[in-house]
This record gives C-alpha cells, sequence and structure tokens, in this order.
C-alpha cells in the first residue's frame, strides 16, 4: 500500500486546525491529534457510538492504551457527546455518517496497511463483516447477550467472521451457545472465543456529565453527614433492562423489614424514545410503596466517587448485566455488592474470589432485601478491604489490554493462515461450489466452510463435494478440533470419503431386479407428483402404497393408475412410526417373504414444521437424486444394483447431521438387531428415501414393534425413528454390503 500515498493523506489529515469541536470535511474524515507514525503499525477501533454510556467509554479507553503502540483509526459509527474526546489519540477519525461500511474501509486500506479491525461492542457486526470480506484481521469485543441481539443470526455470523472474540464473562458465553443450539442446534464452543474481564477504566473524559458534590448529594437525599441512615446506591441507565423497577422493589421491602433508616439512589440517565414513558411508571410504583422520601434519582456523574463515598451498598439490579463498569468502580469504592443469579456476569467473579456480596435468586427482590439488610446491619461483619483489593489483584485495565495485545498477534497470524489455506484450496479445485452452496457471509463458501472449521464450527459447515463428508474425514482421521477436512484430504491425496455415483445419463444398462417399491402416502394431495416420478421407473415393479384414511383407498387406486406399476396395493396403517413403521411392521407379510430383489422406499415428505417450503424442496431434491426426471436417469440409479456387493442406495447429502440425540435408541435397535454398536453416523439417508437391496435390510422386519413403536408427537430429534433413518448404512455394511450414494449435478436443498 504505497508509503508515498500514506504518507500524503497523513500531512492532508495533520493539517487540520482543531478548535472545541472538530472542523468535519464533507467524506466524515478528520484529522486526529496524533501524528501517524511509519515507524508503527495501523489498526482500527470501531466504536458504535461515542456517549457516556459503558463500551464507548471502554472503547475511549482501550484506544487511549493501544496508541502507544499503534497508530490508531477511530471509527465511528454514530457521533454522540464524547465525540471529540476520540480524537485525542488517533491520527485519523472516520464517521460513518450512513455510509458503507465496505466503502469506507476499501478507502482505508487504499492509503493504509491495517494490522487489525477492531469492533467493540456486536452492534459494530456490519464493519466487522466488512473487514473480514476485504482480508482484514478482525477481532470481536461483545459486551451483549444473545437474548437480545437482533437480528439473532448476528451473534453466529460475527463469530464466523471475527478472527478472535473476547467476552467479559462467562455468563455471555453461556447465552450464546444456548443461542446456537436453538437456532443451529449446536452446543460446541466456538474456539476463536476467549473471556477476560475488562478492568477499572483509568479515563473519564471532561464530557462524561458532572459531580455532584458531596454536599450536593446530602442535600438532594435531605440528610447529613451525620444521620443515621443507610445510603444504597444503583447505577445504570434508567430502562427495564437495568433493573430499575426491580431496585424500587428491593427497597420496598428493605423498609418493611428493617427497623433502621434507609435512602435510595439511583445515579443515570433517561435514554430511549420510551424513556418518558418508562418514568411514569418508576414515579407510579415508588408512591405505591410510599418511597418518594426515600428514593431519588441523580443524573448521571462524570465519577461515582463521591457518591460511592457516603454509600454503604451498591446494588446492581440489572435483569441482564456483562460485567458493568460501574460494578468495577463500587468495588474500587470497597462496597458491597449485591446483585441477582443468572443476571450479571460479575456474580462468578464475585463467587470465585470470595468478594463482599450479596447474592440472590435470579429476580427475587425479597430475598434481596432480606440478605442486604442482614449484611448492613450485622455488626460482627469486619471483611474491609477486600473489594478494592479484588479490582487492583484481578481487574487490571493494563491487564485486560496486554491480553487485548497479544490478541492482536493472534488474529492477525490467523488471519494469515486463513487466506493461505483459503487460496491452496481455490488451487487445487477441490470444492465443488454448486454443490456446496453459499455459506451466511458474501465471502465464497469455501472461505466461509475455512472460517467455521479453523474455529471449531465444522458442524456448521457443508460438505466440499459429493462423496465427501466432513464428518466421516473427521471421525476416520482423528483431526483436531479447529481443522480444515479437505485441507488435510489433499495433502494425503485423498479426494472422497464414500462412494458417490454422479449421474451422468449416458448408462443403459438392463435392470433384471424384482422391485418392491414402497410410498407412505400421508399427504394424498402429491399423488399426482409420485406418480410422475414414478412412470421413469424402467421395470414393472410392485407399488405398496400405505395411507391412515380408508375414505382415501379409492382416490388413491385411481390417481395411480397411470403410474406404470405391475400390481399396486393400498394398505390402511396407523398413524403412528412415520414412514418407516409401516414399511417393517405392516409390509412385512408383502415384502419381507415374496422374493424381491430391491426395495425402494419413498414417502410424502413435507415438514410443515419448517420454514420457506424447506419439506418440498428436500422431497423433490431426493426423488430427483433416486429416479429423476427421466427412464435414462432411473435405469442409471437402478443399475448400481447389478454389482452384488451393492447393499443401499441413497441421494448424496451436503449438509452436515451428526447422530444428534439418537445414539442411546440407535445402539438400541443395534442390541436388538445383534450388531455392533455405533459412536456417529456420518452418512446416512438423509430423509429417510432409498433403495436398499431386500437381503441387506431384512434385519429391519425383524424387530419388535412394541418395543420400538413411540407415540406422536415425537420430538424434533432423538427417537428410534431417527435412530432407524440412520441405522441403514452400518446394517447392511454389517451383513456385507457397501452403500453408494448418487448425485445428480445442479440439484440442491
Amino acid at each position: 500500500m504505497g508509503s508515498k500515498r500514506r504518507e500524503y493523506l497523513a500531512k492532508i489529515y495533520r493539517k487540520v486546525k482543531f478548535i472545541n469541536t472538530i472542523e468535519s470535511d464533507r467524506q466524515g474524515f478528520f484529522g486526529g491529534r496524533k501524528k501517524f507514525d511509519r515507524n508503527k503499525e495501523t489498526i482500527v477501533l470501531v466504536t458504535h457510538q461515542t456517549s457516556s454510556t459503558g463500551a464507548p467509554l471502554l472503547g475511549l479507553n482501550i484506544g487511549k492504551k493501544l496508541s502507544e503502540k499503534y497508530n490508531l483509526i477511530n471509527y465511528i459509527m454514530l457521533a454522540k457527546e464524547l465525540n471529540d474526546s476520540f480524537v485525542d489519540d488517533c491520527f485519523l477519525l472516520i464517521e460513518e455518517r450512513g455510509r458503507s461500511s465496505l466503502e469506507i474501509l476499501r478507502k482505508i486500506i487504499k492509503y493504509y496497511d491495517i494490522k487489525v479491525v477492531i469492533g467493540n461492542s456486536i452492534i459494530t457486526h456490519s464493519v466487522i463483516y466488512g473487514a473480514n470480506s476485504l482480508g482484514l484481521a478482525t477481532i470481536s469485543l461483545i459486551h451483549e447477550f444473545a437474548d437480545y441481539i437482533y437480528p439473532r443470526s448476528n451473534i453466529l455470523d460475527n463469530i464466523i467472521v471475527s478472527d478472535k472474540v473476547i467476552l467479559p464473562a462467562e455468563i455471555i458465553l453461556d447465552s450464546i451457545i444456548d443461542e446456537l443450539k436453538v437456532t443451529n442446534g449446536s452446543s460446541i464452543i466456538p474456539q476463536n472465543i476467549s473471556i477476560q474481564p475488562q478492568g477499572k477504566l483509568p479515563y473519564f473524559p471532561d464530557a462524561n456529565g458532572k459531580t455532584y458534590s458531596i454536599e450536593n448529594i446530602y442535600k438532594r437525599l435531605g440528610i447529613n453527614s451525620g444521620s443515621q441512615y443507610k445510603v444504597i446506591v444503583a447505577a445504570g441507565t434508567i430502562d427495564i433492562r437495568k433493573g430499575v423497577d426491580l431496585f424500587i422493589s428491593v427497597a420496598r421491602y428493605i423498609k418493611k423489614i428493617s427497623l433502621l433508616n434507609y435512602k435510595f439512589v439511583w445515579v443515570g440517565e433517561r435514554v430511549g424514545g420510551n424513556a418518558a414513558f418508562d418514568q411514569v411508571f418508576f414515579e407510579r410504583q415508588l408512591k405505591q410503596f410510599n418511597l418518594q422520601n426515600e428514593f431519588i434519582f441523580l443524573n448521571h456523574q462524570q465519577s461515582l466517587d463521591n457518591i460511592f463515598s457516603i454509600a454503604d451498598l451498591f446494588c446492581m439490579s440489572s435483569r441482564l448485566d456483562p460485567f458493568p463498569n460501574v460494578v468495577i468502580d463500587a468495588l474500587e469504592a470497597d462496597l458491597p455488592i449485591a446483585c441477582f443469579k443468572g443476571a450479571s456476569g460479575c456474580v462468578k467473579f464475585l463467587e470465585d474470589n470470595n468478594a463482599d456480596c450479596v447474592l440472590a435468586s435470579y429476580l427475587d427482590t425479597y430475598e434481596l432485601a432480606e440478605k442486604i439488610v442482614y449484611r448492613l446491619e450485622d455488626s460482627s461483619y469486619k471483611k474491609e478491604f477486600v473489594n478494592s483489593t479484588l479490582v487492583s489483584r484481578a481487574l487490571s485495565f493494563d491487564k485486560y489490554v496486554d491480553f487485548l495485545d497479544r490478541k492482536i498477534e493472534e488474529a492477525y497470524a490467523f488471519n494469515k493462515q486463513n487466506l493461505q489455506v483459503y487460496s491452496n484450496l481455490k488451487k487445487a479445485s477441490f470444492f465443488d461450489e454448486s454443490f456446496a452452496g453459499v455459506g451466511t457471509t458474501d465471502a465464497p463458501s469455501l472461505y466461509h466452510s475455512i472460517l467455521l472449521s479453523r474455529k471449531g464450527l465444522v458442524n456448521f459447515t457443508t460438505n466440499p463435494k459429493p462423496g465427501f463428508s466432513n464428518l466421516k474425514w473427521i471421525l476416520e482421521n482423528c483431526c483436531g478440533d479447529c481443522t480444515v477436512p479437505m485441507e488435510q484430504a489433499i495433502a494425503k491425496g485423498i479426494d472422497s470419503t464414500h462412494n458417490c455415483h454422479i449421474l451422468s445419463g449416458k448408462v443403459n444398462e438392463d435392470i433384471k431386479l424384482r422391485i418392491a417399491v414402497h410410498l407412505h402416502l400421508y399427504y394424498i394431495d402429491l399423488s399426482d407428483e409420485f406418480v410422475e416420478y414414478f412412470k421413469h421407473l424402467p421395470v414393472q415393479y410392485d407399488l405398496y402404497i400405505t395411507i391412515v384414511k380408508s375414505e382415501n383407498v379409492a382416490q388413491v387406486e385411481k390417481s395411480f393408475k397411470g403410474c406404470g406399476a405391475a400390481n399396486i396395493k393400498v394398505i390402511i396403517v396407523e398413524n403412528i412410526g412415520r414412514d418407516v413403521a409401516p414399511m417393517i411392521f405392516d409390509l412385512k407379510p408383502y415384502i419381507a417373504d415374496n422374493n424381491y430383489d430391491v426395495i425402494g422406499h419413498f414417502h410424502s415428505k413435507k415438514s410443515l414444521d419448517t420454514n420457506n417450503d424447506m419439506g418440498d424442496h428436500w422431497r423433490r431434491y431426493l426423488l430427483d437424486n433416486l429416479i429423476g426426471t427421466s427412464t435414462k436417469n432411473a435405469t442409471e440409479i437402478l443399475s448400481i444394483f447389478n454389482n452384488k456387493d451393492v447393499g443401499l442406495v441413497f441421494a448424496e447429502d451436503r449438509h452436515y447431521i451428526d447422530i444428534g440425540k439418537n445414539r442411546s435408541f440407535l445402539n438400541s435397535l443395534c442390541n436388538m438387531i445383534g450388531i455392533k454398536t455405533v459412536r456417529e453416523t456420518p452418512v446416512f439417508p438423509l430423509g429417510n428415501m432409498f433403495w436398499a437391496r431386500a437381503n441387506a435390510i431384512k434385519d429391519l422386519f425383524l424387530l419388535d414393534k412394541e418395543h420400538i413403536l413411540q407415540d406422536e408427537p415425537l420430538p424434533y430429534d432423538g427417537s428410534y425413528m431417527h435412530a432407524l433413518e440412520r441405522i441403514t448404512p452400518h446394517l447392511i455394511e454389517s451383513n456385507g454390503y457397501e452403500y453408494i450414494t448418487v448425485y445428480k449435478s445442479g440439484t440442491i436443498w
């Protein structure tokens, strides 16, 4: 990135003359008060807004420290009251002003070599996303709970595009894992995440509000320094998340329980569109609880030192809070801390370090009030200077910045490796873009897959090509948590994990097989669709259709007259056991003992519990790959059974699906059948449609109906029905056969 251009631009920025507010250009680029040093590396620190709140103040302090080592660019998404303070420690300040972050980043890298882009808050996701797409190293500082992040996909997307992620507390990680369980069915911890409390902020700008004198505070409280009052302080923006109403409730119970006099102070600003509306409720609550004389609101303070100097306890009443600065300030003031378990990241820290604290069950305001009274009115309590010692020992801001600096080096190296792996795999042409599909980032899906794999999230990837299963490779090659399976395969000169037949349309072999086709037709409105597919089967076959309503028999028989079957039999079955039970139990007399060579199993999958017509796409994908849209396709598929070693043919699938919650059910089936148990099921007929050699799956027809049928509704995962879907490859291999997957190019679901 030519040094002449960098130097030229730097000279321009240095010419800006500063007054009380920064003069801006039309581009939103401003010269900082520090000079660009060509001997230093350059970093970008992204702040979502320059307000007097937690994350921006953290960002301001991070910038001050890191600017001692790096050339700092402060990237501001929204300018607020502290904007001028962010100019002090950077050589360049950029205001987004509604412009594309990608456009801004492209402009930056045109002139500067950027070592890393640091996003301070999940709200900076769009900038981190853009930085990653430009090949820049990225770090995300996530302070927010996944519970209130929207859109919900931002959490996973942000983890994917961040080389390193730093959280302030374990409770934030727990919320992220809970979210991934719900949205992606995974409890795997991304390996790029680390936890580090931020420490005590050393600097607060003058613009960060006023500081009331002690005398003024006493006056507001209506007491003097000699008054026999206990003072309890809470702080934060005045909103529901911070638990203003809960603090009022705690105050109510303390007043009821204690015989002593108490004063309660909330320090903070009213922000947001509902602030005035919320305040009405809080004032009403105070009136109903008769607390108007005991409870006051103080405006945001530049420093809490004065209010803390007269306080007896700090109460953090938040419903959800990571590890707020104000708790660290209260610890430094050696105040006992009261809070709810499960509501804040500071709870574990307080417990682990034997802090002077009061902890109550989640949002139990009466319990918290009781414990506060006991703590403050216990004359024998002598735990002095415990909390302030904790701050100096375990919450050093220098320690936090040193940790962040190490992560900068790690992120830079990690990103460099990612780009190298991408380059190598791109050259190898191993990755089939049309098969694997595109991931959740704008980057090519190959790069997306690399990012996931190298963060230990290979279970979120798609398989790279037909015939290669990421999970099967990992199981058979003892990979580490953060490896890229296709990279290892290329290094070993291996291009597949299992046999996959790519349909060519050129095979024209004779089919001399006696074939039975089972169709479980729960949704009879799909009859015409199946008729069109079955017409393409190259030989006469016997068709067995199972339905659940007797009144539909005549309609179904009429619909399937032209499907090409030699014989059609419609059988009424109970609505239990989904598509599998009708075949292995109800059709046992017709199929198991009738000397068929091959059995086809199909069903009217709709998946009504999924969105975007996924069930329809999935069903058609399976039918396109197992029968096709022409007799030539169907002939080619069935001719695979001319190889006597083949016992099972099913559609190739790009998705990474593991054994899930089905191991106990599957191994119970193995014990019933008398075959070895399994640890995983990396490749199986996903969707449970297949062609099978009758002799290879004969054991399924010997299963005891009473043991494996389960009443609906079945869970989303974890049942005998899910286990039966997964057992067929293992079963046919146990019987001496092999399986082959089939794939018709251009199909996807």
